[in-house]
């Protein structure tokens, strides 16, 4: 058994015990069908970690401490730093010289631990570019791209220009990704968080 089942089984769990949480950890994806006048949701694939599931990201981290182990003393041996979060690897160096050499390797650990590296996604950001790890910029300090901060900038303006009273749930949205930007970045944050403030009175 692999993924969730066969951990919990490596942790010491029966297998009735470790199947059946398993399932509920998991789900896979469906397709509605007709049948007999009801729709059904018939499985079409294999079953994988839920997107948003507190259970989620415990799994993936325990599944792939091995891999990071591996991946973060390759890193060391060659002066990078590796980070990850979720299924995105980052390698992190001054050293652009062993960039091919880190990827090859890289590459041969990710496959020997059972998984395969996506080709199409594989990017490499050397200095003097715009350096995006999952959705931030890291250059020189986190936080959002310029045209992510007008994004913000713009949602807010319209909805204080907006003659209706202000969507709930869009403000909820708009709170949410402010809160993040201030995470990442609280000097980028203040003057957008100022003007939703203005915007709901807040």
């Amino acid at each position: 058994m692999s993924g969730p089942g066969g951990l919990l089984i490596s942790l010491g769990y029966g297998y009735p015990i470790a199947t059946t949480l398993a399932v509920l950890m998991t789900e896979p994806p469906r397709q509605p069908v007709e049948l007999n006048g009801k729709v059904v949701h018939v499985p079409v694939g294999p079953r994988v970690c839920v997107q948003g599931a507190p259970t989620s990201p415990g799994i993936c981290n325990a599944i792939l401490l091995r891999l990071d182990r591996r991946l973060a003393g390759l890193a060391r041996k060659h002066g990078y730093a590796y980070t990850r979060y979720a299924d995105d690897l980052t390698f992190s160096g001054d050293d652009p010289d062993k960039v091919k050499l880190l990827i090859t390797i890289a590459s041969r650990i990710v496959r020997d631990e059972g998984f395969e590296i996506n080709r199409s996604k594989t990017r490499v950001l050397r200095k003097g570019q715009r350096q995006l790890v999952t959705g931030v910029v890291v250059n020189q300090t986190a936080g959002l791209s310029r045209q992510e901060r007008r994004r913000l900038r713009a949602a807010i303006h319209q909805m204080r220009c907006s003659p209706e009273p202000c969507d709930t749930t869009e403000q909820r949205r708009l709170a949410g990704k402010l809160a993040y930007l201030h995470m990442l970045n609280a000097e980028q944050a203040a003057p957008l968080v100022s003007e939703f403030r203005k915007a709901t009175g807040s």
